[in-house]
């Protein structure tokens, strides 16, 4: 039983290793093709722009692989919320827009009066 669970973590382990250095190997492999194909003929130039951008590779593949796991993290947390449905997303909606056209008759009304009410006092002075 438990070395069976050993099994699974070390398979687990070598599949997430392979995963995570598969882009590095065939990063490499582009970059020697390419040099290839440029037909390079000076090593020591060629063997400087391989370091260069193997490094340069390395850094891409580390922002790569945290962006892959906020993503997923992302998901899940996606998943775990509770979603309404349709029906009660209907009612809550009309509920909204119900109160905002009664809210705002009862301001305009407000708003009328305050200005009659004002009107009135300055043309009483005057």
């Amino acid at each position: 039983m438990k070395n069976d669970k050993k099994k699974k973590k070390t398979r687990k382990k070598k599949i997430n290793f392979y995963k995570k250095n598969i882009l590095k190997i065939f990063i490499v492999i582009i970059t020697i093709g390419i040099l290839y194909l440029i037909n390079i003929k000076k090593i020591n130039i060629a063997y400087i722009f391989i370091i260069i951008t193997l490094i340069f590779n390395v850094f891409i593949i580390k922002k790569l692989i945290q962006i892959i796991k906020k993503k997923k993290i992302t998901n899940l947390e996606i998943k775990k919320i509770n979603w309404l449905n349709k029906k009660s997303t209907l009612k809550i909606t009309t509920l909204i827009f119900i109160s905002s056209i009664i809210l705002s008759t009862v301001l305009w009304i407000l708003d009328k009066t305050i200005f009659f009410i004002i009107s009135t006092i300055i043309h009483i002075r005057f």
